[in-house]
């Protein structure tokens, strides 16, 4: 992997600092200033298009990490790790992200494997199961490897990305490392696409992809969101 640094000068204005993992998994590290004057209708503008999300790879019976990002929209802007998946402390996390980014609960998803399926209750979101039928009947093994090759192809056209303050270096490499298995798999008897296993995963890098698990859950989204009315200025009162 490389790491190349974008001086200020070099991008265009916008309002965050983020780190872009982009095609063969180099850094981009783009520095970008906000624009706080702005007026109260471009504000409400910007809030109707912009689309919050969390997702939240829980560990499996307090087995490795629980990891679960708050993203705009394929940008992560908070992150959180729990090195023991309590479920209840996982909960209060996304229960107060909700209500500081006003998340609705079609917005936010969890593996439903193991303890996932606990928060997926209580909180009342979606449920991630890797093992079930891919969208659309599209040519994949499984959920999993459907969205894990969408996110390749965000990460591919440098959509994706995480704010640089909230991660060490050792993330950051450690990210890199898990999202470079995103790789294709031998196809099974029916011609499906397939994703490199996970055991094969943990055999490689020593542990399991946690990062790459909640990177490719944001992806299923791509399959069920909500389209907002374009007359909804209208429809709320609140045109000029």
């Amino acid at each position: 992997p490389v790491l190349t640094i974008i001086r200020p000068a070099e991008t265009s204005g916008c309002s965050r600092d983020f780190m872009q993992l982009v095609s063969g998994y180099r850094l981009f590290l783009l520095f970008r200033k906000a624009r706080p004057h702005l007026c109260y209708m471009v504000v409400v503008r910007q809030y109707w298009a912009m689309k919050n999300y969390i997702t939240g790879d829980v560990a499996r019976f307090g087995a490795d990490y629980a990891r679960l990002a708050v993203w705009d929209g394929w940008h992560i802007i908070e992150l959180q790790c729990f090195p023991v998946s309590k479920t209840t402390d996982i909960q209060t996390w996304i229960i107060n992200k909700q209500k500081k980014y006003r998340i609705p609960n079609h917005r936010c998803i969890v593996d439903e494997d193991g303890v996932g399926g606990g928060v997926v209750d209580n909180c009342d979101i979606q449920g991630f199961v890797n093992n079930s039928i891919p969208f659309n009947g599209e040519n994949y093994q499984n959920l999993q490897t459907q969205c894990g090759y969408k996110l390749a192809d965000h990460i591919n056209a440098t959509e994706v990305g995480i704010d640089e303050d909230l991660i060490s270096t050792a993330d950051k490499e450690e990210i890199i490392r898990e999202l470079e298995q995103l790789q294709t798999w031998k196809a099974d008897s029916d011609g499906k696409l397939k994703l490199k296993p996970k055991e094969e995963i943990k055999m490689d890098i020593g542990c399991s992809p946690d990062w790459r698990d909640m990177f490719l859950m944001r992806a299923w989204f791509d399959y069920n969101e909500y389209d907002i009315p374009d007359d909804i200025e209208r429809r709320l009162g609140i045109t000029a």
